[in-house]
């Protein structure tokens, strides 16, 4: 059994990066009651030591999808609450976190609001995101790939369905391959539960 998780937490999406497991965001609960969302950022390591503290983002915000990409660790999309009273809002933005500062600075936004999407590294070493939920359409099949030579996001294929939140464990489904890209199929289902290990 591995080291347990910092605290109960729960739609999240950690990442590999750097040697490490980094885990930021997501709902937390006291006594088995969701309390919000937070900005949390912790990071494990193979070293014995456990869970650590690290530079938390600059907003607390769940469902935020971390990424490694081109040796940079990303976050983006998301649901934030800018006050206790006020409802969900989705979220474009994005951050890379900055190794030598040891904080987080803006990264190129997403083109429109999402969340419950999948982000990974294709084929061809671009970035993709893909599926997930809009803001007035409910699931998307949206693709958006990030070009850095021209530093946007620009439109490619969509997804075969419209789906959000990626399946874990056993019902994560083979990869598909669309013109030279690798996705994943998608559909809701479990997310990391409190208290779990790794």
């Amino acid at each position: 059994m591995g080291d347990p998780l910092p605290f109960p937490v729960q739609e999240i999406y950690a990442c590999a990066h750097d040697g490490a497991i980094h885990l930021a965001g997501g709902f937390i609960a006291v006594n088995g009651q969701i309390t919000g969302s937070t900005d949390a950022h912790h990071v494990w390591r193979p070293d014995g030591k456990g869970w650590r503290a690290a530079a938390p983002l600059p907003a607390a915000r769940r469902h935020p999808h971390l990424i490694c990409w081109r040796g940079k660790l990303l976050a983006f999309g998301g649901f934030e609450s800018p006050a206790p009273e006020a409802i969900w809002t989705m979220e474009a933005s994005g951050w890379v976190f900055d190794v030598i500062k040891g904080n987080w600075r803006p990264a190129p936004a997403l083109p429109a609001p999402c969340a419950e999407a999948v982000m990974l590294v294709g084929g061809t070493g671009l970035l993709h995101f893909a599926g997930g939920r809009s803001v007035t359409g409910g699931n998307t099949a949206v693709h958006e790939v990030y070009d850095p030579a021209e530093d946007r996001w620009r439109t490619a294929t969509p997804v075969p369905q419209a789906k959000r939140r990626p399946r874990s464990g056993r019902t994560w489904r083979q990869a598909l391959r669309l013109r030279r890209r690798v996705f994943r199929q998608w559909g809701a289902g479990s997310i990391a539960k409190p208290g779990s290990t790794i």
